[in-house]
């Protein structure tokens, strides 16, 4: 009788915790991929991620980033855009950001102790290697813009974007000609609000904030070397402009195609400065 009351008042075992605590007893990694799963998965547009082990994650990020790279030298080539290495490096930070976020988001929604650990350990590592990027924040070395059209063109273009809906309305003025001033940026840089949505879409349409300063850069308002690189480009525009929640726009090589209606509202607007 005492030995029954001992094993009633025993806790709960769980089967994982007899082969290792916390871990599973089948390795997900190896039952997805030998059991075809994920190749079935990934086919239909879905990729399974791994959480139960700080390799695993490790692994795929090597696997995944290598994807990553290759559609973005694919989605630059089809514009006619050079990758460099300023590209890779902005595309790398734009991964290892996704990344944060989504596992980020893995690590509130899990309810594995395990899992929980070797997330936050795969986190500690995403954020290290972005540490240098927020050491380079801190000591910028790029300017703002260079206008070379009349101050009463840059008051129209300030006039003509609010009125026809793409920056906001409350858009201050000396703010607006600080993107044109040619200065260096700051580490903490006052960014104008674009608010223009893509067509059929409530999010923001960044091809318009590009095809803008190319039409820009081809009228003599700014510099063409301002806008021919790239990285640069997209690193200018992140420091100058953000979204209504005041997040920064970032870019990527697949926002430089705009449609013709809008290229041709950018464009009437800019002829007529």
């Amino acid at each position: 009788m005492k030995n029954q009351k001992e094993k009633q008042a025993q806790p709960e075992v769980d089967p994982d915790e007899l082969i290792e605590p916390g871990k599973p007893s089948v390795d997900p990694e190896q039952y997805y991929k030998l059991s075809g799963m994920f190749e079935i998965f990934k086919s239909n547009g879905k990729t399974i991620r791994f959480t139960h082990s700080l390799d695993s994650m490790k692994r795929q990020q090597e696997e995944m980033w290598s994807e990553y790279l290759q559609k973005y030298k694919e989605e630059a080539g089809k514009y006619g855009n050079q990758i460099n290495d300023s590209d890779i490096e902005s595309a790398r930070i734009i991964f290892i950001k996704n990344e944060v976020d989504l596992f980020s988001g893995y690590l509130t929604g899990s309810s594995s102790r395990n899992d929980k650990i070797e997330i936050q350990k795969y986190l500690i590592e995403l954020k290290k290697e972005l540490e240098p990027v927020t050491i380079e924040k801190d000591k910028p070395n790029i300017k703002y813009f260079s206008w070379t059209g009349t101050s009463a063109q840059l008051t129209a273009l300030w006039q003509a974007l609010i009125h026809d809906d793409y920056i906001h309305p409350q858009t201050d003025y000396k703010a607006f000609t600080a993107i044109f001033s040619g200065k260096q940026i700051g580490s903490s840089p006052l960014r104008v609000t674009w608010i223009k949505k893509a067509q059929r879409s409530k999010s923001i349409a960044k091809n318009a904030v590009i095809a803008l300063f190319d039409i820009l850069a081809n009228a003599n308002k700014i510099p063409m070397g301002e806008t021919i690189n790239r990285a640069k480009l997209f690193k200018m525009l992140e420091a100058c402009f953000c979204d209504e929640a005041g997040d920064p726009l970032t870019f990527e090589h697949s926002h430089c195609k705009i449609s013709p209606i809008s290229a041709g509202t950018l464009q009437q607007i800019i002829s007529l400065l």
